[in-house]
């Protein structure tokens, strides 16, 4: 009776860590970046060991950043997309061109909060993709198969830039990732 109290606890405090992990995968995000007045400038390489990836009915939020912090605090990757059954449906393996209005609507942004941390005015580095594509070869869609997690894709010469001041601050970046959705909460973030 011990014996087996004992493993019903072990198993629970293994649960309750999966459950609060970020998750494990590969990838990588390499490049240009330019933002005036940041301590780092010119070349670029996130070696991403934090993937995350969120849903909500068809929308599909995927991180992919270094180091398990909140974006303010951390440089990553960040795909926003609209609808991943009708993506996973008609669209893996298609290179999707990032400088025209897509439907579904697809969003990426990258960040660099741990490279150039937001100075005086407080305004944390966050720029939009303008021109490049996004190729997914899996993606999580849960209404088309909830047992298929695999969430990869390739970026191929994505210009990120910043609307109010794109001389100022840009980035020119192709990489991958290839991780698995996982379940749970995510983990927790302390100051």
């Amino acid at each position: 009776m011990a014996a087996s109290l004992r493993n019903v606890r072990a198993l629970g405090l293994a649960l309750f860590a999966a459950a609060c992990s970020v998750g494990h995968g590969e990838g990588e995000l390499n490049g240009t970046v330019y933002i005036a007045g940041c301590r780092r400038e010119g070349k670029f390489e996130l070696q991403p060991d934090a993937f995350f990836a969120q849903t909500a009915e068809e929308l599909l939020t995927i991180r992919v950043q270094r180091g398990g912090n909140g974006e303010v605090y951390s440089d990553g990757l960040a795909v926003m997309i609209e609808d991943s059954s009708r993506l996973k449906r008609e669209e893996l393996g298609t290179e999707i061109d990032l400088s025209t209005r897509h439907d579904p609507r697809i969003e990426v942004t990258v960040y660099f909060n741990d490279t150039c941390p937001p100075g005086r005015d407080k305004t944390p580095v966050v720029l939009a993709a303008v021109s490049g594509s996004l190729r997914f070869d899996s993606v999580y869609a849960p209404k088309v198969n909830k047992d298929s997690v695999r969430i990869s894709a390739q970026l191929s010469d994505v210009r990120f830039e910043d609307a109010k001041d794109p001389e100022a601050r840009w980035a020119e970046l192709s990489g991958s990732f290839d991780f698995l959705y996982v379940r749970g909460s995510p983990a927790q973030h302390f100051p």
